[in-house]
């Protein structure tokens, strides 16, 4: 059997690259400038009208604007306070924070009736349809003992329709 012998290698410049035969190459990836990018992603991801004007604000600010914030806020006549909430937002690119966030509250306030007291309130409005509120409330604290708002009993009263 014959043994074949190699050249060594040429570390500085590899052998394919030498006679083109590079089977990496390919064309090099040319990214086209911020605005282009943030327009197209925008209409990929269906922003709201709102959302697209915010956006215009940062494309102004980085292009015509020379990243002079006082001159966007001028422009497009709001306070610069709110150009730098949504630029801050912005976060060079995410254009889906330029979304208006919903402002309810995390936690909400439980309602604080017992079942116990909404079967109670339920028996009293169905025996004493034509009653309001009060007069429920104070029939409970007859019958039961207990003392309820008046408005405990208008939210059982609207929750199970009676």
């Amino acid at each position: 059997m014959r043994t074949q012998h190699f050249s060594k290698p040429n570390i500085a410049q590899p052998a394919f690259k030498t006679y083109g035969l590079n089977p990496f190459a390919g064309k090099p990836i040319i990214l086209s400038d911020k605005p282009i990018r943030w327009r197209k992603m925008a209409e990929k991801q269906d922003l709201s009208s709102e959302a697209k004007l915010r956006l215009e604000w940062m494309i102004f600010y980085e292009t015509v604007g020379n990243k002079d914030a006082y001159l966007t806020a001028k422009h497009f006549s709001i306070a610069p306070k709110t150009f730098y909430k949504w630029f801050k937002r912005f976060d060079n690119g995410k254009i889906m924070l330029l979304e208006e966030k919903s402002r309810a509250p995390v936690k909400r306030r439980a309602s604080t009736v017992t079942f116990t007291e909404e079967c109670r309130i339920k028996k009293i409005r169905e025996k004493y349809l034509h009653w309001g509120k009060r007069k429920i409330a104070k029939i409970y604290k007859d019958i039961y003992g207990e003392k309820i708002s008046a408005h405990k009993a208008q939210i059982v009263i609207n929750n199970f329709s009676l």
